[in-house]
């Protein structure tokens, strides 16, 4: 369910932003630069704020999503981490948004918005709770073996997800959605042996930050829904790898995320604080640049900075096929023809919903995969399944589906997605072509 209303908005300011929009000629910018940054909780937050906001200064972002920025860290009734921000971006074109402590002080994730370029449409806040996903004994088994592994960090059982819809100049719409999870899986250093309770313990926080990422996605599929917004997810996720089951909830749902995009992590690239830090985007964006600032040492995180193409000519990335309400019986096979364009980035393949027992094989070709022939297979492990193929070849493919046991309901979403160079090609072509007409 959509929330709306649950911000403080300073009015005076944003209606100013307004008239600054309407009083100067529209500007098409080719391009959005977002922002994320964890701005860390703690002591000294006075002075780091002033920090923070100079940071933001200097790397000049169009939107800006910020964490740990605790409305409970107060230094007198009006003076909190919070207002200490905002006051430091007053003055600046940046116009803060926060939200009300709908439970507890852990509603830590203010956006920063450049209302000379933006118009802000609707913004709320969605509450992710644990126990929606695990039972409260496994709360209580959660918080205990959390306060084994990791001490004296304080542990919560809801986090939140702020959302603001924003129109560019040009009419275009997205939806900043900005979220903190709570903690990470891994011990700390000096943390007991306990290899069970760390399995459980890791079990648990699967559970819980898949449900969070699946709540996100829904999120912003309704945002997109009832606003036609584009969706951004940014945040501090706990997590690094696009591997790591709350990270490809998100991917699977239809997002890239943008450093991955561009970068390759290994020995002698490292991402900062763990790669904990994402900036997922709708995979119909182009990413141009993605990166950190490794110079701001206000935080013990760096900023995270993706910048975005914004032109039209990019709206059509990809091709897809979509099959619905499938049935089969047990041992029986399936198939599903695709063709797949020149300078496909990615082809991804994924069956979900429905009853009973289906597998997806998929095969390059005309041929039909099977049970020992494939270039890629699906295990069985619920009722979402994906193949995700990295420049696959240009031409025939076949998905096909087999029955584990008898099925019903089942639907089958395939999407090839150009190269980012190929996709930014196509749509300068378009656009000289428009322009020459």
């Amino acid at each position: 369910m959509i929330n709306k209303n649950k911000c403080f908005i300073r009015s005076s300011r944003v209606i100013c932003g307004l008239c600054a929009v309407l009083a100067t000629p529209l500007t098409f910018a080719n391009e959005i630069k977002i922002m994320s940054y964890n701005v860390l909780a703690g002591s000294d937050w006075q002075s780091r704020m002033l920090d923070v906001a100079e940071t933001t200064r200097t790397l000049n972002p169009d939107i800006v999503a910020f964490q740990e920025a605790l409305p409970a860290l107060r230094r007198s009734d009006s003076d909190d981490q919070q207002s200490a921000l905002e006051r430091a971006l007053a003055g600046s074109k940046w116009h803060f948004f926060r939200w009300d402590q709908e439970l507890g002080h852990r509603n830590c994730a203010p956006i920063a918005l450049d209302t000379s370029r933006f118009t802000p449409i609707a913004n709320g806040s969605v509450i992710l709770n644990f126990t929606d996903e695990i039972s409260q004994s496994q709360w209580q088994d959660l918080w205990e073996l959390h306060d084994l592994f990791h001490k004296d960090h304080t542990f919560v059982e809801f986090r939140y997800l702020t959302w603001l819809v924003v129109e560019d100049n040009d009419g275009k719409r997205y939806s900043i959605m900005n979220t903190h999870y709570e903690t990470y899986p891994e011990p700390e250093r000096g943390a007991p042996d306990e290899p069970e309770k760390l399995e459980y313990f890791r079990e648990l926080l699967h559970r819980v930050f898949q449900h969070m990422s699946a709540k996100a996605v829904e999120q912003g599929e309704l945002l997109r829904a009832q606003y036609g917004a584009t969706p951004i997810l940014l945040g501090d996720f706990e997590y690094g790898d696009l591997d790591d089951p709350a990270i490809k909830t998100i991917v699977d749902g239809g997002y890239q995320d943008t450093w991955l995009t561009l970068n390759v992590e290994d020995r002698n690239n490292r991402r900062a604080a763990r790669g904990i830090d994402h900036i997922f985007v709708d995979k119909a964006l182009l990413v141009k640049e993605a990166y950190y600032d490794w110079t701001a040492d206000a935080s013990d995180h760096q900023p995270l900075i993706a910048v975005l193409d914004t032109t039209p000519a990019r709206a059509v990335s990809h091709v897809s096929l979509k099959k619905q309400d499938i049935a089969g019986e047990r041992l029986s096979w399936q198939h599903f023809h695709f063709q797949v364009p020149d300078n496909t980035a990615e082809l991804n393949v994924v069956i979900k919903g429905g009853k009973g027992e289906a597998g997806l094989y998929v095969n390059n070709g005309k041929q039909a995969a099977t049970r020992s022939n494939y270039v890629c297979k699906t295990q069985i492990n619920g009722h979402r399944q994906a193949c995700v193929i990295t420049a696959p070849k240009p031409g025939a493919w076949t998905f096909s589906l087999y029955g584990y046991s008898n099925y019903s309901g089942v639907r089958l979403e395939a999407s090839a997605r150009k190269s980012q160079a190929a996709e930014f090609n196509d749509g300068r072509e378009k656009l000289d072509e428009g322009l020459s007409n």
